[in-house]
């Protein structure tokens, strides 16, 4: 059994699920996707704002653009900083 099985397993998730109900995948500094999102709450050239389950997903970075986004997903590319999950963020 793989690692991420392994971890999954003892937290009682299943695979591609996540506490806060929001899996975000991170392509290097180019592009973040987040699937699971609950709408767009801020937006400009260096932030992010996108609501998740239980808070709010932040995206920090330099020329950020929404190149897609859809019920579920959110696509965001430029140059990534940092991207960070606040707990009962509204």
């Amino acid at each position: 059994m793989a690692f991420i099985d392994e971890l999954a397993d003892k937290l009682g998730l299943r695979l591609g699920e996540s506490v806060s109900g929001c899996k975000v995948t991170i392509y290097g500094r180019i592009g973040v996707i987040a699937e699971g999102h609950r709408g767009v709450y801020y937006y400009d050239e260096s932030v992010v704002k996108v609501r998740i389950k239980d808070g709010m997903l932040v995206i920090e970075g330099e020329g950020l653009t929404i190149s897609s986004v859809s019920g579920q997903e959110i696509a965001v590319i430029g140059r990534i900083v940092g991207v960070k999950m606040e707990e009962g963020a509204k």
